[in-house]
């Protein structure tokens, strides 16, 4: 028995979605358009590693480590300010994608009353900080050129003593 077809039958829709490449390409179309993410006019993209160096990384070392490694008599030869020294250094400073070699990272997960625990204050950092650090370095330490890289010296020690 031939039963007749209802305009919302399914299987009409079936020979207007047959599988073809037009249908294919209409839809990887539609999925790029509707996927890609791009900045904001006057922005530019950046890396997981380098938004991570901006927001976490820089103000950390910036509050916690410039006053001690800076320009003038920088402690244990480890200068903030000298982007280039802290990566080509014959001290493994920083090594990008090894935090666990990194005597940057090294030095913030000693026990707290450690004699070489940073920062030297003998309080260390949050965790969420030092997980921040590590991520950082994981993901290839990325440190922006120019102003955005540029780590300021601290006008005062931050002694966490004042805080309590």
């Amino acid at each position: 028995m031939n039963r007749a077809k209802h305009p919302d039958d399914v299987s009409s829709l079936r020979i207007l979605l047959k599988p073809g490449p037009l249908l294919l390409l209409f839809f990887c179309a539609l999925n790029s358009a509707c996927t890609t993410t791009s900045p904001p006019p006057g922005t530019s993209a950046r890396s997981v590693s380098e938004q991570q160096f901006l927001t976490t990384v820089k103000p950390l070392v910036e509050s916690r480590c410039s006053w001690c490694h800076s320009d003038g008599n920088p402690q244990g030869g480890l200068n903030f300010q000298d982007r280039d020294a802290i990566f080509n250094s014959s001290r493994p400073f920083l090594k990008p994608g090894s935090p666990d070699t990194s005597l940057i990272y090294l030095a913030l997960t000693r026990p707290k009353r450690h004699p070489q625990v940073m920062p030297g204050d003998g309080w260390g950092i949050a965790e969420s900080q030092l997980k921040a650090v590590r991520k950082w370095i994981e993901s290839g330490a990325e440190w922006p050129d120019g102003k955005e890289g540029m780590i300021r010296r601290t006008a005062y020690k931050v002694v966490m003593d004042d805080y309590l």
